[in-house]
């Protein structure tokens, strides 16, 4: 049988994180019902490794995991097939892949700078 692409990405037993913008919907089997949505943060454990499941005809890699608030159920772990855009390893996650903090900084820096530049020109 052809090896599923999606199943790589998370092994049994890993620690892993929501790291998508919003709550991330959690359902009852891969593409399944949705049962709870959780906020960016939550962290479970892999109960077995993803699998590739069409959904409105995406393709997605689903991941079951324990949350650790005692929901568990199956999410996407990303926008596209093979993305860890939505849940990542919890190792990995502190490494500024959350968007909030460096977004901000960068518009303030871009925003700083375009201020810079007028005002040198004005003088």
């Amino acid at each position: 049988g052809q090896s599923d692409p999606c199943s790589g990405l998370f092994s049994q037993g890993n620690t892993v994180k929501i790291i998508s913008e919003k709550n991330l919907n959690v359902r009852n089997s891969a593409a399944g019902s949705v049962t709870t949505s959780l906020p960016p943060g939550t962290e479970g454990t892999v109960k077995e490794a993803p699998k590739k499941t069409t959904l409105l005809g995406t393709d997605y890699c689903w991941v079951n995991v324990d949350w650790s608030n005692g929901k568990s159920g199956w999410s996407a772990t990303g926008p596209s097939l093979r993305s860890k855009g939505w849940i990542a390893l919890a190792s990995a996650a502190g490494t500024g892949s959350c968007s909030c903090t460096s977004y901000t900084a960068n518009e303030d820096v871009v925003r700083d700078a375009r201020l810079t530049g007028q005002d040198a020109t004005r003088n």
